[in-house]
């Protein structure tokens, strides 16, 4: 299987999770968005394996995670390899979130108490990388360019016209405020590969955040 394919789901139940892409695809990237639904994305690769419904002193003790996401209940969903060594952070202050030393694989942001709080898988590595919390897409835009960076993950803030993003050196096409028809049609249009995949239920209906390249 070439090392470029996926696979990605934006309406999958947890029975689902392991029959939704075909053997040789490795879960990557769960994004919960309600009422049991979650947005999946998959690549090639050894496998993964996920933990559902985890409080937050389970999601913190996990060292081997490589994406988190959280639903409205502050329980948490994490996707782990055994083959890496991470530390997850969880019920970060805005400060605390960018105090984080290391790699930054992935975040999640989300209301706690009605204060946003922050968790960050970080990895001890020398990539460069940058937690960019709580911009509106222009500031966002702004501090991509500063940093002559590119996305790897994009997290929409629910009810707000916000974003949270990591940055790295690497190229990289973003988007937010799409549909699934939207993702499909722009991952179609650019014959590109999703690295990142988030979706947040709306009044309007689920809505998705992509990077690709």
């Amino acid at each position: 299987m070439s090392t470029d394919a996926w696979y990605w789901a934006h309406d999958a139940r947890p029975d689902q999770l392991d029959s939704l892409a075909t053997p040789g695809l490795r879960l990557v990237r769960l994004s919960h968005y309600g009422a049991d639904r979650y947005a999946t994305l998959y690549h090639a690769g050894t496998p993964t394996q996920y933990r559902l419904g985890l409080d937050a002193a389970t999601a913190s003790s996990c060292t081997d995670a490589i994406a988190i996401t959280v639903d409205g209940r502050s329980q948490f969903a994490v996707v782990t390899d055994p083959s890496v060594r991470t530390r997850t952070h969880v019920d970060l202050d805005e400060d605390e979130a960018r105090s984080a030393i290391g790699e930054i694989v992935d975040a999640a942001t989300y209301t706690l108490g009605g204060a946003r709080r922050y968790a960050i898988v970080v990895r001890d590595d020398s990539t460069p990388s940058w937690l960019l919390p709580n911009l509106t897409p222009a500031d966002l835009h702004d501090e991509v360019r500063r940093l002559d960076a590119g996305l790897v993950r994009l997290r929409a803030h629910i009810g707000e016209h916000r974003f949270t993003a990591i940055a790295a050196r690497t190229p990289s096409t973003w988007y937010g405020d799409l549909s699934a028809d939207d993702v499909a049609s722009r991952l179609e249009r650019h014959r590109a590969v999703p690295v990142d995949l988030d979706a947040t239920a709306t009044p309007e209906g689920v809505r998705f955040t992509v990077v690709m390249r």
